[in-house]
């Protein structure tokens, strides 16, 4: 219970590693907001922590607006009171060659896998520094070596680990 009394936030928490993270973070006693667009599925991943014991919430979030980002941190702090951790896991992976890869695909990539954790950081910033809190950002491998037909996601996410 090394996160009893503390409050987290996970993006990307309706499927796999973020709904993962977030039900750890609730065994170790987190409250725990779950953020993504899908709504049904964040509400099967609260019930799982709710069922196993612990406190969760869901929050439908388009990480990639601004205005949505701050809604889920207003949320949070409404409904638990403080913030301690964010974990940016949040990601969109839109396939695609350098060569042929267009534009609004590229930007797709970095609205979510990177200006989306930047708007989360600035927005809890005050709240976690109030707590002395912390920021878990997933990066990936793709980021350090790249890999064919991820040209976006892998810029994206190398942008991930030097914003870390």
């Amino acid at each position: 219970m090394r996160l009893q009394d503390k409050v987290a936030i996970v993006t990307g928490a309706s499927q796999g590693i973020g709904a993962a993270t977030a039900r750890r973070l609730a065994e170790e006693g987190a409250a725990v907001v779950l953020a993504a667009r899908r709504e049904a599925e964040l509400k099967v991943q609260v019930e799982a922590i709710e069922v196993a014991g612990g406190r969760a919430m869901a929050c439908v979030t388009d990480i990639s607006d601004e205005d949505s980002v701050q809604a889920l941190v207003n949320a949070t702090v409404d409904a638990f009171g403080r913030l301690d951790v964010v974990v940016n896991n949040a990601v969109l992976m839109v396939p695609g060659m350098l060569a042929n890869h267009d534009s609004r695909a590229w930007r797709q990539n970095f609205a979510v896998s990177l200006d989306g954790a930047m708007y989360l950081m600035r927005e809890a910033f005050p709240e976690l520094k109030k707590n002395g809190g912390a920021v878990v950002n997933v990066a990936s491998v793709c980021g350090l070596l790249g890999s064919t037909g991820t040209a976006g996601y892998s810029a994206a996410k190398a942008g991930m680990l030097a914003l870390t």
